[in-house]
């Protein structure tokens, strides 16, 4: 369809739906009927609660997209407020918190990269609705250098990870993991590194608390650091270096029916990948954090860094449709 011809077509559907009797205008009034049944305005249909299943759904992509992305985040993170309340607290501070990442981390990341690939400022300030002088003064800084490190370290890993999926990484730089757990079955190895990623999370607690004033000791956070990255490093030696733990994985989630919220991206076994993953950057910043050759407000960064990966790696292990995909015998150990 050209230019033209589309343009034309668009300004034809809006005249049909203009006619009370077209299908269109039909179709149109019953989008805007959906639309008030699903955002509570009907005066007989009360507004969904946002904890059940049919509280994404919107005549709006927008809004179906944006309420989806809200009730995964509370779904991964669970009581996302840590204090007692309606359920509805937690998806608001889910909402408030995609709304500061898109607005701070997101938005920035896209802008630079198509930046990187030449897309002049004119063309950003158009996909954001913004003349390009306003869009250079929002987006033209560069980010800070430490930050940007850290994110360089991140993207490795990722890149990493996908290099395990892909089955391409040297032999000899995944042998060094593998001597523990090494022939033994999926449920096996899953099991074991998902004991060692608790234990992890508990030692990265204790040794949080030698840092607390008015008398901090160093010597002791290191030892429980250093307890915390052996066992994380034996997480990833369980869980991350043997092709069929990644097959495994597939094959338990795809004996799982697809629910609304639980396909592409949102299937359980994203989520367990996405867990893997965390335990790669939960490796490289435990090593950082110990390493004498970085600065110390770096290495306490990457400290904190470690600690949140393990935490988000259990929480996304304890998703109730990972849990239904898992087998048996794993999901007591995902708890």
């Amino acid at each position: 369809m050209s230019l033209k011809s589309g343009t034309d077509y668009l300004q034809t559907s809006e005249e049909n739906a203009r006619r009370p009797n077209s299908l269109s205008f039909r179709t149109a009034a019953s989008v805007t009927s959906l639309n008030r049944v699903m955002s509570g305005e009907s005066g007989t249909t009360a507004l969904l609660p946002c904890g059940s299943d049919g509280w994404p759904f919107h005549g709006d992509p927008r809004m179906f997209e944006a309420r989806r992305a809200v009730g995964q985040l509370v779904r991964t993170m669970g009581g996302m407020t840590n204090a007692p309340g309606p359920e509805v607290l937690d998806y608001i501070h889910a909402a408030d918190s995609i709304a500061s990442a898109l607005q701070e981390e997101v938005l920035p990341e896209l802008v630079a990269e198509a930046r990187a690939g030449g897309v002049p400022w004119a063309d950003i300030g158009r996909a954001l609705r913004i003349d390009d002088t306003e869009a250079q003064r929002l987006f033209g800084n560069r980010p800070d250098p430490a930050t940007a490190g850290m994110a360089d370290q991140a993207r490795q890993v990722v890149r990493q990870s996908n290099s395990l999926v892909a089955g391409d990484m040297a032999s000899s730089e995944a042998a060094e993991f593998r001597s523990e757990v090494e022939g033994s079955a999926p449920v096996e190895s899953l099991r074991h590194g998902m004991g060692l990623l608790v234990m992890a999370h508990l030692a990265f607690e204790d040794a949080e608390a030698e840092c607390v004033p008015p008398a901090p000791n160093y010597d002791r956070f290191v030892k429980h650091l250093t307890t915390a990255r052996d066992r994380v490093m034996g997480a990833m030696d369980a869980l991350l270096f043997d092709p069929a733990n990644w097959k495994a994985v597939s094959e338990w989630a795809g004996s799982v029916p697809l629910a609304p919220d639980t396909s592409h991206y949102a299937a359980p076994a994203t989520y367990i990948y996405f867990a893997f993953r965390q335990v790669l950057l939960a490796g490289n910043y435990s090593t950082r954090a110990l390493s004498p050759r970085v600065a110390f407000d770096e290495r306490m960064d990457s400290f904190t860094l470690a600690k949140a990966h393990v935490q988000f790696a259990i929480h996304a292990m304890n998703r109730f449709d990972v849990l239904a995909a898992l087998p048996p015998g794993l999901r007591s150990q995902a708890h």
